[in-house]
């Protein structure tokens, strides 16, 4: 193969046309390096180191193009580049310069983004991490990029309380106004434990606020099918409870309703269906405001579950019911979560609020089952079988024991299996004579 000729085409850039009639727009550096000129011999591999050096060449120039008008994350300017040049190795390794040479740089990147947010815009620490976050920057990146505003964020707060939306905290009995501002504050990246106490502070410097005025949004559990489930919502309402939203029995006494489904039987998915749509109607009335549904129903179904009742605020998934408070903070926001984590992120131990007579309760001992029947869905639903360690249950029972609980009852799918994927072998018995210690 051979350079027949090599002219000047326009600034820097020669045109090297080749013997088969292809031309190669390459810059003078390029031609330098290679030492490219006319009549001169070169095989397909060096052809090819040309065209890559070229390539390469052009990509970062481009990307400094860019950098020049604003900072990017790696991910950012990763993305900028193949949907230019296509070539994921090529932009890999023009990203590796970038980033050697600190031209690129995500720590720097996230707490260039952190100061912004926080001191300018002053959002809440979910808002902020959730900003840098889809820039493309790590969370543990985000993370430490937000850990020195700790503080700042209270500030914040309260900053935004007397400034922003002080005309509408002038009544402590308007719960409307309170309720637009708490909504706004949630919005704005804060939770809702952190903007009730606020809120509170706010009205006490102003002498409006009795000491026993409750401002918390009330939550109510409504807990279908069978022990396993109720365990699961008893986990939910724990962490409900520690981040300041109150507790009822009733859900037309709440605020907002979480159903926790079952879809095993013909029987159950009727009772879960009609428990939705009755809760829809409390809702169209005022009387709810919002509506989270998760469970075995909504596991199995999934995005039908999510089109089938437009009365929800929130369809998740078995994975999702740890995050619970996270989720509903967006509800309250008024957003709408569909969402399906893995089975396998379902918890498997954790605080609990007991909702049965308080002499009694259920200690759940493992998650899911491997049997395939092929009359039976539960591995689909519920996932592979998988024990809590026993160490994680001795712990949970001594917990409950020191709290009034004299029978425990030991659930699971398949509980005869206890302990099998832990420890080669099944361990119930072992289990039931350390619990009877």
């Amino acid at each position: 193969m051979k350079i027949t000729s090599v002219s000047k085409y326009k600034g820097s850039t020669y045109e090297a046309e080749l013997d088969d009639g292809r031309k190669l727009y390459l810059h003078a550096d390029i031609i330098t390096d290679f030492g490219i000129h006319a009549g001169m011999e070169t095989d397909r591999d060096t052809l090819k180191k040309i065209v890559y050096a070229s390539n390469f060449r052009r990509a970062y120039q481009r990307a400094l193009y860019l950098l020049d008008y604003r900072d990017y994350t790696y991910s950012e300017m990763f993305k900028k580049l193949v949907e230019n040049y296509k070539s994921e190795a090529l932009c890999t390794a023009v990203m590796k310069r970038l980033t050697e040479h600190g031209f690129i740089n995500d720590e720097r990147y996230a707490e260039r983004m952190a100061r912004k947010l926080v001191e300018i815009k002053h959002f809440g620490y979910r808002r902020c991490k959730r900003e840098i976050m889809l820039k493309g920057v790590d969370r543990f990146i985000a993370e430490d990029a937000l850990t020195p505003y700790s503080e700042t964020f209270g500030e914040n707060l309260m900053e935004l309380l007397r400034t922003k939306h002080s005309r509408y905290l002038t009544d402590i009995e308007d719960r409307k106004s309170i309720e637009k501002v708490k909504n706004a504050l949630v919005r704005y990246g804060y939770d809702f434990s952190e903007i009730n106490r606020a809120v509170k502070e706010y009205f006490e410097s102003a002498g409006d606020l009795e000491e026993e005025t409750d401002m918390a949004i009330k939550v109510g559990m409504v807990s279908l099918g069978c022990s396993k489930n109720l365990v699961d919502s008893e986990r939910m309402l724990s962490k409900l409870k520690n981040h300041g939203y109150k507790l009822v029995t009733e859900p037309g006494l709440a605020d907002v309703a979480v159903v926790n489904t079952c879809g095993f039987i013909k029987a159950a998915k009727e009772e879960a269906i009609d428990t939705i749509l009755e809760l829809g109607k409390l809702k169209e009335e005022g009387t709810l405001k919002k509506i989270i549904i998760t469970g075995c129903l909504v596991e199995r179904y999934k995005e039908e579950a999510a089109e089938q009742f437009p009365e929800a605020d929130a369809v998740i998934g078995i994975g999702d019911t740890k995050d619970i408070v996270d989720i509903l903070d967006h509800v309250l926001a008024d957003e709408r979560v569909v969402h399906f984590a893995p089975k396998l992120d379902a918890e498997l131990c954790g605080e609990r609020i007991i909702s049965t007579l308080p002499f009694f309760t259920y200690l759940k001992v493992a998650e899911g089952c491997s049997n395939c029947c092929t009359y039976c869905a539960i591995p689909m639903i519920r996932g592979k079988f998988r024990s809590v360690p026993m160490e994680k249950l001795l712990e949970e029972a001594k917990f409950l024991a020191d709290n009034g609980v004299t029978e425990l009852v030991v659930i699971a799918q398949d509980t005869a299996l206890y302990g099998k994927d832990l420890y080669g072998e099944p361990k119930l018995a072992e289990l039931l004579t350390e619990l009877c210690r």
